[in-house]
């Protein structure tokens, strides 16, 4: 016997932005826990609002207009049918999708049945954080390890269940490294196979001190052989590119931690803090300190480019 449809009615959020859609039954189930507590932790530069799992069956729908809240949304079995900006994915197990702020997007259960997880996510960095690992533009991926993004989902919403002290400022933490794992497979997923894979190492070794040849040993490939590449589609040098990365991460952490500079020439790879503060000045226009400020070009951020 079919589960009986009803229309769900049209519920607003800030004044602009909607959701209708189709039950089916007591379909979909939502099993969120929020993180606002009585003494929350004010100016996170990422903020969990909420996460948990959903449950869907075939016939379900949701339709979202204007958006308020990110969110990242992962298949843990089944599969739904997921369009944004125009584009329509299937979305199935191990995969995930992204709903953006200010965008229009439908979801539809096609299968029997289906589960995601749901994380919701704000704060004064998310924008920036998106934009800078290219995440802005990506509705849907399809990760190379969705056990470890499944892994520190579930381990951020049992944080949140919890509540015990500091869980907010951990489910940041694990809410940027989830942020920089999906960036990662999104901007690799952009490039050929070399570099791709110079970029991943990158990644790894970003708070150490490498040379080019220690990247091509690591490789199994040469200095003018990387350069070619890095040029051809970064439209730089590896070694320029990389120090590009450890500035980025210079500049959130000067922004938003309390480390002294030192430390954070030593967190990006740097022994030496007058070194470190020259090429950050080189870039940026301004040294460290002044960044940290606020002042001059400190509101602006090292951009590392998009694929040729």
């Amino acid at each position: 016997m079919l589960e009986p449809r009803t229309r769900v009615p049209l519920h607003y959020h800030n004044g602009k932005s909607l959701i209708y859609g189709i039950n089916v039954g007591k379909y979909p189930l939502h099993h969120y826990a929020g993180s606002a507590v009585r003494d929350e932790i004010p100016g996170l530069p990422l903020k969990v609002n909420f996460c948990g799992h959903d449950e869907w069956i075939k016939g379900c729908y949701r339709k979202r207009i204007c958006a308020d809240e990110f969110s990242i949304e992962f298949m843990l079995r089944g599969s739904l049918r997921f369009a944004q900006r125009g584009h329509d994915y299937r979305i199935n197990k191990g995969d995930l999708f992204l709903i953006h702020k200010n965008l229009d997007s439908e979801i539809y259960a096609e299968t029997s049945q289906a589960e995601k997880i749901s994380f919701s996510l704000s704060g004064n960095m998310l924008d920036y954080i998106l934009e800078s690992t290219g995440l802005t533009q990506v509705d849907a991926i399809s990760p190379c390890h969705p056990e470890l993004l499944a892994s520190l989902l579930e381990s951020a919403l049992g944080e949140i269940k919890a509540k015990k002290d500091g869980f907010q400022t951990r489910c940041s933490a694990t809410a940027y490294r989830i942020l920089l794992e999906l960036g990662r497979e999104t901007r690799n997923s952009s490039y050929p196979e070399l570099v791709a894979s110079a970029l991943k190492l990158m990644d790894r070794k970003i708070h150490g001190q490498m040379t080019i040849n220690d990247f091509c040993d690591v490789l199994d490939t040469s200095p003018a052989t990387l350069n070619r590449a890095f040029r051809k589609h970064l439209n730089m040098p590896p070694m320029e590119y990389f120090i590009r990365m450890k500035m980025e991460s210079a500049c959130l952490l000067l922004r938003h931690t309390m480390y002294s500079i030192k430390d954070i020439a030593e967190r990006t790879g740097y022994s030496n803090q007058l070194y470190f503060s020259s090429e950050f000045k080189k870039r940026l226009g301004v040294s460290p300190k002044t960044y940290r400020k606020g002042e001059g070009m400190a509101g602006k951020a090292v951009r590392r480019p998009t694929p040729v």
